[in-house]
């Protein structure tokens, strides 16, 4: 029937069915059979009683134990509304620091641009006055009354800022330069001026003399005598003197090298140091008197090599040559009217018309 039975019961219906298979009698039948249906119908009232009674006591059980929860409950909602109450707070807190931050911000930006707009105008006022004083400068260079000191007195008392780029600037916009002049700014630009290097003009002179002279890289632009002038072994004429002639072990392109070093340093071509057939004394004599010579600065090692080229040139001139040369310093001696003062001034345009007709003179007499 769905329930438990216990052994008493089952004994007693097991013994009643018996009765009931084995009489005959149907009063006993019916009466035993009325008993079993009896006594089923009160188990099963039990058993239900006992349901009841199990499934009350477990959810007395489940409330006592959901009552019991209810306070930790609260205090765990408490907790909750006081961490939300903090971030509210703490919200609110950073919401103002953000908005004074953003205010703040505000009137940085504010600040910055009206020190824009100061600068700009600044800036603008600046433009017209380089403009103004270029104006100046220039209309005065082309006055009669043009005296450098003068000019010189007037941009000081403008404040204005002296530097070697700058200068630079105006320099290479002179196309007269000879292209050894031109190469010494590309090397003084690429080698002391390296930050102003890619800008222009300097970029585009720079990578013009490089191409005028078929140089691929900026390291090149310098002369090999600029770079040996440097070196450690340039400073010492003996050693160059040895190095030249096979006195100390080296290649045959070192020995052309100590050689030209020797005379563009120092001026020396006599390679003939005395041999084994004279005495030691002869040799350190010659040694001696290479060890005194003094070394040139690059600068007049520079002037010795633009002379030597100047020579070259004036050797190469025609007498037509020499005659058209004479006839221009003829004439610019006349624009400049030299006259009885001018003896105790010659200027080097005179000298170099009187040089000029020198040349000219020696030039006939060949």
């Amino acid at each position: 029937m769905g329930r438990k039975v216990s052994a008493k019961e089952r004994a007693a219906t097991d013994a009643a069915l018996e009765i009931l298979k084995t009489t005959k009698n149907q009063n006993l039948k019916v009466q035993i059979a009325k008993l079993l249906f009896e006594s089923d119908a009160r188990e099963k009232a039990r058993a239900d009683v006992r349901e009841q009674q199990r499934r009350a006591n477990a959810h007395n059980k489940e409330l006592a134990s959901l009552q019991s929860q209810i306070p930790s409950l609260k205090k765990q909602l408490q907790a909750e509304e006081d961490t939300i109450t903090s971030l509210k707070g703490e919200n609110q807190k950073e919401t103002e620091a953000l908005k004074q931050k953003i205010a703040d911000k505000d009137r940085v930006s504010n600040d910055l641009g009206e020190q824009l707009r100061k600068s700009q105008t600044a800036l603008s006022e600046c433009g017209q006055k380089a403009d103004e004083q270029l104006s100046h400068v220039a209309s005065y260079f082309g006055c009669p009354e043009y005296d450098p000191r003068v000019l010189s007195q007037y941009l000081k008392q403008q404040n204005s800022t002296e530097s070697r780029v700058a200068a630079l600037d105006v320099i290479v916009s002179d196309k007269n330069l000879s292209q050894d002049q031109r190469r010494k700014l590309a090397v003084e630009i690429t080698h002391h001026h390296e930050d102003a290097r890619q800008r222009q003009p300097f970029k585009q002179c720079v990578d013009e003399i490089k191409s005028e002279l078929g140089i691929a890289t900026d390291e090149d632009l310098e002369p090999d005598y600029a770079s040996w002038h440097r070196t450690k072994e340039s400073d010492d004429p003996v050693l160059l003197l040895k190095l030249a002639v096979g006195l100390e072990l080296t290649s045959t392109e070192e020995q052309e090298r100590a050689r030209r070093m020797l005379a563009l340093f120092y001026g020396w071509t006599d390679l003939n140091v005395p041999g084994l057939d004279r005495s030691h004394w002869d040799r350190q004599v010659f040694l001696e008197k290479v060890g005194a010579l003094r070394k040139l600065s690059i600068e007049e090692v520079e002037w010795n090599l633009q002379t030597e080229r100047q020579t070259k040139i004036e050797n190469n001139r025609s007498k037509k040559d020499w005659e058209a040369l004479v006839k221009i310093d003829n004439q610019r001696a006349k624009t400049f009217g030299w006259g009885s003062g001018f003896r105790r001034h010659q200027s080097p345009m005179r000298t170099s018309a009187i040089s000029a007709m020198q040349q000219l003179c020696a030039c006939l007499a060949q």
